[in-house]
């Protein structure tokens, strides 16, 4: 990119589609279906992922540094709900990871000899350290490159530490088996990315993939599909407070719930009609575990059973009353 086109693309993010007052741009909005919501959120992974042995291409949805601005500049003022997309784009794109990872392991299942659990477990901990060397390294190398020198070399000091363990480690793998099948290359599948990793890869291999683009990127992804999965919920939780508090009709429900739960406790084989108690709302049935209670019983049984059961009801309707007149109160408070 050029250095023109470096200073466009910061003035679009800085100031939104409307900076040179171009008419013809301020046509799309972010609202528009044809953009992508995960770029507005800066969660897309044919950016993340852009250069990489798994560049995806170009996105079939536009991607406008400007459009992320003027949402963000619209997002201080209002609440819009579009990390709901981004969550279900990132999923779905983390779904197909895993598979492909799974597809994977099966194949190396396939072709790679069989080994015994003992064995396979003694590989398992030398693959472990393997993975502990090359993250640590490319730890120390971009503290280095950072200019944290200081820290860059305690990391370092912790892979020659590891790779004593490593040595151990490869020690009783090869003792367990024949030389000729150590001398064989047993892979391993990378969780995050499902890249291939082999038992025998040198430090610089092991190092140039856990510090690469691509499997730094996977962990991007993962990372901003967690962010985006909270925002959601602290989202819906902020919009459902909100209409609580504009409606109070939510109190209600969950008064309903709870003295509907009560009232199962007891086990009262009685039948509420909700035109005797405006809190309810519907018919309440409440039957013992061996009763079956049809909605259209007569008076005269409800007679009989209140007679035999009477202790129980009127703890029960003086339970109800309680929490009545506590609701009540908010009630006139309201409106």
């Amino acid at each position: 990119m050029s250095a023109h086109a470096q200073m466009r693309a910061m003035l679009d993010q800085l100031m939104g589609t409307g900076r040179d007052g171009d008419t013809m741009r301020q046509r799309i909005k972010f609202t528009d279906d044809r953009v992508c919501k995960s770029h507005l959120l800066d969660s897309c992974p044919h950016d993340i992922l852009s250069g990489t042995r798994m560049d995806l291409g170009e996105c079939m949805k536009v991607h406008d540094l400007a459009l992320r601005a003027d949402y963000e500049i619209a997002a201080k003022k209002e609440e819009y709900f579009f990390e709901l997309d981004a969550a279900e784009h990132l999923q779905s794109f983390i779904n197909d990871c895993d598979r492909r990872t799974e597809m994977a392991k099966k194949r190396l299942v396939e072709t790679q000899d069989e080994i015994s659990a003992e064995v396979a477990a003694k590989a398992e901990r030398v693959h472990e350290l393997n993975e502990e060397i090359g993250k640590l390294l490319a730890r120390a190398e971009q503290l280095g490159g950072e200019g944290n020198v200081d820290e860059a070399q305690q990391l370092l000091e912790k892979v020659e530490k590891t790779r004593i363990s490593k040595k151990e480690a490869e020690d009783v793998y090869r003792n367990s088996m024949p030389a000729s099948s150590f001398q064989q290359q047993k892979l391993r599948v990378c969780e995050v990315c499902s890249a291939y990793l082999g038992l025998h890869d040198n430090d610089r291999r092991l190092a140039d993939h856990f510090g690469g683009k691509l499997h730094l990127g996977f962990i991007e992804i993962r990372e901003k599909l967690e962010k985006l999965r909270k925002a959601v919920t602290e989202k819906q939780e902020k919009l459902r407070v909100k209409r609580q508090n504009e409606s109070g009709s939510d109190g209600d429900q969950d008064l309903e719930a709870e003295i509907g739960t009560e009232m199962e406790a007891v086990h009262l084989p009685i039948i509420l009609d909700a035109t005797a108690h405006p809190v309810l709302g519907k018919k309440v049935e409440i039957g013992t575990e061996n009763e079956d209670i049809d909605t259209r019983i007569d008076t005269a049984h409800i007679h009989t059973l209140i007679s035999t059961r009477e202790r129980d009801l009127q703890e029960t309707a003086h339970l109800i009353q309680e929490k009545w007149s506590a609701l009540c109160p908010k009630r006139r408070t309201k409106k």
